[in-house]
C-alpha cells in the first residue's frame, strides 16, 4: 500500500470530493433560499474552488465531477424536504441573510 501511495496517488484524493460536493450543495441552497443575485456572486468562488482542488492535485478530475454529481442529486432530493417547509412557514425571503427558521412548540 505504501508503494501505491508513493507511486502516484494524489494526497487526500477521495472519490467523490466532499469539498466540491459541499461547495456546490451550498451554492444550490443559497440560490434557492436566498436570491439569484447571491447565487451569481458566490458562483465564481465555487467554480474556483472546484478547479483549485484539481490544479493543486488534491483530487483528480473524476473526483471533482463525481462531487458535482453527488451535489446535484443531493440538492434535488433535499429541496423536496427543506424548501417546502421553509416556504410554508413564510420564511423564504430574498436577500442575503434574510432566511430565518421559526421553531415553535405547537
Amino acid at each position: 500500500m505504501g508503494l501505491a501511495m508513493r507511486g502516484g496517488a494524489a494526497r487526500g484524493a477521495c472519490m467523490p470530493s466532499s469539498h466540491v460536493a459541499v461547495a456546490w450543495v451550498s451554492l444550490f441552497s443559497i440560490g434557492k433560499l436566498w436570491s439569484r443575485k447571491s447565487f451569481w456572486i458566490i458562483l465564481p468562488f465555487t467554480v474556483a474552488m472546484t478547479l483549485s482542488v484539481v490544479y493543486n492535485r488534491y483530487h483528480y478530475v473524476s473526483d471533482a465531477i463525481a462531487g458535482m454529481i453527488i451535489a446535484f442529486i443531493y440538492g434535488r432530493i433535499s429541496r423536496d424536504f427543506t424548501y417546502p417547509a421553509v416556504k410554508r412557514q413564510g420564511n423564504a425571503q430574498s436577500g442575503i441573510g434574510n432566511v430565518s427558521v421559526k421553531i415553535s412548540a405547537s
